[in-house]
């Protein structure tokens, strides 16, 4: 269930109700408290020399830009411009969700107003609970605040933690960034984030809307599993072919003797202690794996070069230890397969035995198709146009369409196209008249001299 949905023309009516009732913006868990700005304020001069980000109330694009990060179900596909983006939303098990956080130097002086040092960071926390926030951060050198930051809520009436997918960062626009985005480190969810930018990853972004970018990420729920909240803890199985950043958790496709990687993770979220804990792999008869000996090893927090294990993780198990309230422990192997099938992995301790969510292997001579996500790519977010829209034009329509779907719901959706081309040809006709008597005046000045 969706919490609420992020609509353009209703968000401009609620900024208005919020500024006549003087209800303090920093509510709305954006920061810090800044002044915003009309299109109109900003083409009229109004931060001189000084470079801003995202404090735009009027963006034609996301709306009020200190709603920067929303996120939505990767499984619901990219439908460009109609994409709807949401600021809370109820989690499901086995879906993938993309976080999506927009930066844009607000001054219009472009090249002649380039920000300094922007780092893009995303905070994801490590906690178990029935609600997590997400924070995403823009921080710069040169700029007034040094730094902003906008947050998106995940829940479930499940405890559950989120799993950043590795390799997923993205970053899109007009310059690295076009024709499908360039992949960023992920140290974007770590405290130190990444340098972005506009031709390079140098931390440069020069103002104007040309040179806004789009930074997503994909997060996974994971569900605690366990009878009650003292006994809680996490499993999951996930690969990934060699030489891949990125692990898959649900399906993989690979070639007829092809080297895999494996990952079992095993964290504790119970309240006491787990003793003797043991890793196993059931590797179905079809997927033909053999284990390469050698290459069983543990990583832990107190362990992180790996600790190397017996050749047993996919007959009698591997004993990985004990582990406190919220430690983990990663088991990786590498091993061929050489058809298609399942692998599940197993952790027994204490009496307790559970399986985790089973990664499904597909080699391509088999000619199965995977059913994992597509990866995030182009197209997913509005285009960054070189040139603000007419300002008039859009504010004009944004109010004609929220007085209509508040009396008519959907319906006003039908006319806005419409409406906004209309008073875009009735903008453009008013600068051509304007133009023709500036060109009339500056004949007849020419005539008196």
């Amino acid at each position: 269930m969706i919490i609420y949905k992020k609509r353009r023309c209703f968000y401009i009516l609620l900024m208005t109700l919020l500024i006549m009732l003087k209800v303090p913006l920093a509510a709305y868990a954006w920061g810090p408290d800044r002044p915003s700005y009309t299109l109109n304020q900003l083409n009229n001069g109004i931060l001189d020399d000084k470079i801003v980000f995202n404090s735009i109330s009027d963006n034609p694009y996301i709306g009020h830009e200190f709603n920067f990060v929303s996120a939505r179900d990767q499984a619901i596909g990219d439908h460009g411009l109609n994409n709807i983006w949401y600021d809370a939303i109820d989690v499901e098990p086995g879906k993938t969700y993309l976080i999506r956080l927009f930066v844009h130097n607000n001054s219009p002086l472009g090249l002649n107003a380039v920000a300094k040092d922007v780092i893009a960071t995303f905070n994801i926390p490590t906690a178990v609970g029935k609600s997590i926030e997400v924070n995403g951060f823009i921080d710069s050198s040169n700029a007034t605040p040094k730094r902003i930051w906008d947050n998106v809520f995940f829940q479930s009436n499940k405890d559950f933690c989120l799993r950043y997918v590795e390799g997923s960062a993205l970053l899109e626009n007009n310059g690295l960034g076009s024709g499908g985005g360039i992949s960023l480190s992920d140290s974007i969810v770590t405290h130190t984030g990444v340098l972005i930018g506009y031709d390079e990853l140098d931390g440069l972004i020069p103002g104007c809307f040309q040179y806004a970018c789009y930074i997503c990420i994909l997060v996974q729920p994971v569900f605690v599993e366990g009878e009650d909240e003292n006994s809680g803890f996490m499993v999951e199985t996930s690969a990934r072919s060699e030489g891949e950043r990125q692990w898959k958790y649900t399906h993989l496709q690979a070639e007829v003797g092809e080297i895999l990687s494996f990952q079992i993770h095993y964290r504790n979220l119970g309240n006491i202690s787990s003793s003797d804990v043991s890793v196993s792999v059931l590797p179905t008869e079809e997927l033909k794996l053999k284990l390469i000996s050698g290459t069983t090893f543990l990583y832990k927090t107190t362990s992180q070069d790996g600790i190397k294990l017996d050749n047993t993780i996919t007959s009698t198990g591997v004993n990985i230890g004990d582990y406190e309230p919220n430690d983990d422990g990663y088991v990786s192997f590498d091993a061929i397969v050489e058809g298609s099938g399942t692998l599940t992995g197993v952790v027994d301790f204490e009496s307790v035995k559970a399986k985790t969510d089973t990664i499904s292997i597909n080699t391509l001579s088999d000619n199965i198709l995977s059913n994992e996500p597509n990866p995030i790519g182009s197209g997913r977010n509005p285009p960054i146009t070189e040139e603000s829209p007419s300002w008039i034009a859009d504010k004009v329509a944004d109010l004609i369409i929220g007085l209509v779907l508040l009396g008519l719901g959907a319906l006003g959706v039908v006319f806005r196209s419409y409406i906004k081309a209309l008073f875009s040809r009735l903008c453009k006709a008013k600068k051509k008249a304007e133009n023709k008597r500036e060109l009339r005046q500056e004949k007849k000045n020419n005539k008196d001299q």
